[in-house]
């Protein structure tokens, strides 16, 4: 953290981004001073740097950790930064409060992707993930729990739903909220702070990638035409966007573009396409795998699995809050664009919107190019 870059994860740092920090340290302050209990929702779109955030300050401020519950980031960002202390996996974190009654030490809790914690139907139980969350910090003398938010990218089953779950979980716990949302949002916070302070906006110098985050979302949506429009705009601003129908040819256009350099790029796919031709998924590592695939992908030039040899896709759950210079979307036969609207299959067995949850894989497949994205369809 100290003086090495963290080149696998969202880098494009917001205008306001030392001001949020600031924000959130000045908070823990106070929860520390008065012995209180806070709740700290800080939002941003795609690649405003909400990861960075949160590292940033598990770093910075003294018995904080930050969670996540995506596996394959908290994988390659220890293996990044050969440490397992402030970086943790959530799903430890709370098995050890759960099964044995451990109270760890720090506190302040950074969860990671704060929208798609688990519900309690996925937790097996009475408790969802913002439950227990809640109920190990009011063991403290003071806490602070820090939500990072990002927008639409809920893809596994029993992340649906959202911000509603940490209003359930502060009943009765005389929690603080801050956040930018209206209060209306939070009826049980003890108190609410409408601060705007703790949304992450975007600098002049991310313009291209705020347009490329709205074509998204109009792609998603469907609006072509707009799509157009956009796609003209960000061909000045030189974020690359191209469709192309072979999947050699978008290799060999990455391979050229990038030759003599050290950047970043290779495919990702979605994890509902059965048997894609010409590309082997990157398989599943069992615990004791070292390095893990996925960690592979992104940190090991020299194996098989690595990202620019271009022989493995990665998928949406091995790429998330993760990224690339420039990723090749292997876009599949999954999700396909007939009769004026998208056609979904091989969905996700028991999620309350199987439809949404196909659409958020592919957001997330779109969103991992740093310079641009290659579509191969």
């Amino acid at each position: 953290m100290r003086e090495e870059p963290l080149p696998q994860i969202k880098t494009l740092k917001s205008s306001n981004f030392d001001e949020v920090v600031h924000e959130v340290k000045s908070i823990a302050g106070i929860a520390k001073n008065n012995h209180t209990h806070h709740l700290v929702l800080v939002s941003g779109v795609p690649g405003a740097g909400k990861t960075f955030v949160g590292l940033t300050l598990a770093h910075d401020i003294e018995k904080a950790v930050y969670l996540s519950g995506n596996g394959p980031l908290v994988d390659v960002l220890q293996d990044s930064l050969q440490n397992k202390t402030f970086v943790q996996a959530l799903y430890g974190y709370k098995t050890d409060y759960i099964r044995y009654g451990k109270v760890p030490d720090e506190h302040v809790i950074i969860f990671d992707e704060a929208q798609r914690a688990w519900d309690s139907k996925k937790m097996n139980g009475v408790k969802s993930e913002p439950d227990i969350i809640i109920e190990i910090a009011k063991h403290k003398s003071w806490s602070v729990v820090v939500g990072l938010i990002g927008e639409g990218q809920e893809i596994h089953i029993g992340e649906e739903g959202g911000i509603g779950l940490w209003n359930a979980a502060i009943r009765n716990h005389d929690i603080h909220v801050h956040a930018k949302h209206h209060q209306t949002i939070f009826p049980n916070a003890k108190h609410y702070y409408e601060n705007k302070n703790l949304h992450l906006n975007t600098s002049l110098r991310t313009h291209n990638a705020l347009k490329y985050f709205e074509w998204v979302e109009e792609f998603i949506a469907g609006h072509f035409e707009r799509c157009k429009e956009i796609q003209q705009q960000l061909e000045k601003e030189r974020f690359m966007l191209k469709f192309v129908k072979s999947l050699d040819e978008a290799k060999a256009l990455v391979q050229n573009l990038y030759e003599g350099t050290d950047k970043t790029y290779g495919i990702v796919i979605s994890s509902g396409l059965k048997n894609p031709k010409g590309v082997k998924v990157v398989p599943f590592s069992d615990r004791y795998t070292t390095p893990k695939h996925h960690v592979a992908y992104f940190n090991y030039p020299d194996s098989p699995y690595y990202c620019r040899k271009l022989d493995y896709a990665a998928t949406e759950f091995q790429v998330q809050g993760l990224e690339l210079d420039m990723s090749i979307v292997y876009w599949g036969s999954d999700l396909q664009w007939k009769n004026g609207e998208w056609k979904a299959s091989n969905h996700k067995q028991g999620a309350e919107d199987p439809y949404q949850m196909k659409l958020n894989a592919y957001r997330v497949l779109l969103t991992r190019g740093r310079d641009g994205v290659i579509i191969c369809y």
